[in-house]
């Protein structure tokens, strides 16, 4: 049974149990979007005790192949040496177990020794919880309640389960990266390279191959850490989905911006049943949680079904992406919403457009529309429009070449001083579009 219908279930069978549900998803996002320790342990205690009244609560995660306990809900400082057990021990008893479970009387169970503290023999009920994390990592939650838990509690328990681990698996991993970053930093040039290589991780690395789709990429900094976000990937082998976004400010607080809109966003347009306006609502609100009131973003989204051709789109105050239609048509494509991470409350709305073999959808950021010359004269909308439509019978290679050389014949070859990000998707055949 998939979570979602796991909470219709409950919350049809007793509608007093959408509090809690709700009260779930919200502490998720709010420990998805956590990066320290202390902040995601601190996260999981308060959902727990809004969820079930209680603060006796213990969430590990061990990584299997050494046994290590990698995260402890109750800190490292208890710890003798700051040195955290090995967790084998845990590991085999909780192979023996038959989890998740309610432990009724938990007092009078054989808890391993890391587990083991007064307020197990003083509960009354116990919640016992192991979610496997791919083959490498286990999280094993226990709650311990002065009442009885029920069967809603354990599902509960397990779908919170679930979405700690992933969030501690992320924090994680986050951490290793970053202390490998800092102990290879000893100057700021070399500090400034290491990021933007952490940045550039966040990127796509290759173009994804979709039948009746070319596609380019132009991508160029303006500085070793740039501020413009893309993306492109496929959702369920039916939706193409193509995003361009530019964060405010360059270097690491550029940087540390893009990050958390990278994490906001993935978060949830991966997830195929989520629309265009609705990640965009959702990365909103993760942005105002998660970064200083003066950073914003803008972001163009879109999803392009493989089927008919039909282009869901949402503008976040992103310059409009443009389609060059085989006839030299232009179409801009502005219908979404505010930016993201200034204004709370914010709503988004969804736009269409029906793509043609032949057409040409083009994303960019305003580092190509800004660009100035010598003369101070910017590059403008309808430069853009010319150097796409004078070349859109060509492969998309040669889209992006021709676009390239206008934009540097017009700087007479002089640096960019601004990020440029263009994406370039053609409609090479026909859709299966049904007739009217």
């Amino acid at each position: 049974m998939t979570e979602t219908t796991l909470i219709k279930s409950h919350i049809k069978s007793d509608p007093d149990t959408a509090g809690r549900w709700r009260i779930l998803a919200e502490g998720m996002t709010t420990i998805t979007a956590t990066t320290d320790r202390i902040s995601m342990a601190a996260c999981v205690e308060t959902v727990i005790q809004d969820m079930f009244n209680t603060v006796k609560c213990l969430v590990l995660l061990i990584d299997r192949s050494t046994h290590d306990i990698i995260f402890d809900s109750r800190g490292q400082t208890r710890y003798s040496g700051n040195i955290p057990p090995d967790g084998t021990e845990l590991c085999n008893w909780i192979d023996r177990r038959n989890t998740p479970e309610v432990v009724q009387e938990p007092g009078q169970e054989d808890w391993p020794d890391i587990v083991s503290h007064s307020d197990v023999s003083k509960a009354v009920s116990a919640l016992l919880i192991s979610e496997p994390m791919d083959r490498q990592y286990l999280v094993i939650t226990l709650v311990l309640s002065d009442s009885c838990f029920d069967d809603v509690d354990l599902d509960l328990g397990v779908v919170l389960t679930r979405h700690i681990g992933i969030a501690a698996k992320k924090m994680t991993e986050y951490e290793k990266k970053t202390n490998d970053i800092i102990r290879k930093s000893q100057h700021l040039e070399q500090e400034l390279e290491l990021a933007g290589e952490i940045q550039r991780t966040l990127l796509p690395r290759s173009i994804p191959q979709v039948a009746g789709l070319s596609m380019s990429l132009v991508s160029k900094p303006s500085r070793e850490i740039g501020g413009d976000f893309y993306d492109m990937f496929t959702l369920s082998d039916k939706y193409l989905g193509v995003a361009v976004g530019d964060v405010v400010g360059k270097g690491i607080p550029g940087a540390i911006t893009m990050a958390s809109l990278y994490t906001a966003f993935h978060e949830y347009a991966t997830d195929p049943l989520m629309i265009p306006s609705d990640v965009m609502l959702r990365a909103n609100d993760m942005l105002l949680d998660a970064t200083a009131s003066d950073r914003f973003a803008t972001l163009f989204y879109g999803v392009v079904s493989l089927r008919d051709g039909l282009f869901r789109y949402c503008n976040a105050g992103h310059p409009p992406p443009l389609i060059c239609r085989k006839n030299g048509t232009i179409d801009y494509l502005s219908t979404g919403g505010l930016i993201l991470g200034s204004f709370p409350h914010a709503r988004y709305e969804n736009g269409r457009a029906d793509l043609n073999e032949g057409d040409v959808l083009v994303l960019y950021t305003d580092g190509v529309t800004e660009t100035t010359n010598d003369e101070e004269q910017v590059f403008g909308f309808k430069r853009l429009e010319q150097a796409i439509r004078k070349c859109k019978s060509s492969t998309v290679e040669g889209i992006k070449n021709s676009l390239t050389d206008s934009l540097h014949q017009f700087t007479d070859h002089s640096n960019i001083q601004d990020d440029i990000t263009v994406i370039i998707v053609k409609c090479e055949q026909p859709f299966n579009r049904p007739k009217i």
